[in-house]
């Protein structure tokens, strides 16, 4: 499935921890990812799903099981074209 979404924590959030929202922007992508694996292992279908995530950060290869680099342009576009997206799979 289609694991979206975690690129929209808002900057002016009141979390939980207390933690200030815009430091903990680039883990929530993780921890995102990290829930959706422990789900899958809980009900015992690791070996049926694959989900895929747009958002990422250091450690998302760990818990993600596939990336997608979101919605781009069919043009050679530097900026959101089909040329963005051969960077980020070479990154």
């Amino acid at each position: 499935w289609m694991l979206d979404y975690a690129e929209a924590l808002p900057l002016d959030a009141k979390l939980h921890s207390k933690q200030d929202a815009a430091s903990y922007h680039n883990e929530y992508p993780i921890e995102w990812a990290k829930v959706s694996r422990e789900a899958i292992s809980e009900a015992g279908v690791e070996d049926e799903v694959l989900f895929f995530t747009r958002s990422g950060y250091h450690c998302s290869p760990r818990y993600s099981t596939c990336f997608w680099l979101g919605d781009q342009l069919t043009s050679w576009r530097q900026e959101d074209g089909i040329k963005s997206v051969v960077f980020g799979l070479l990154s």
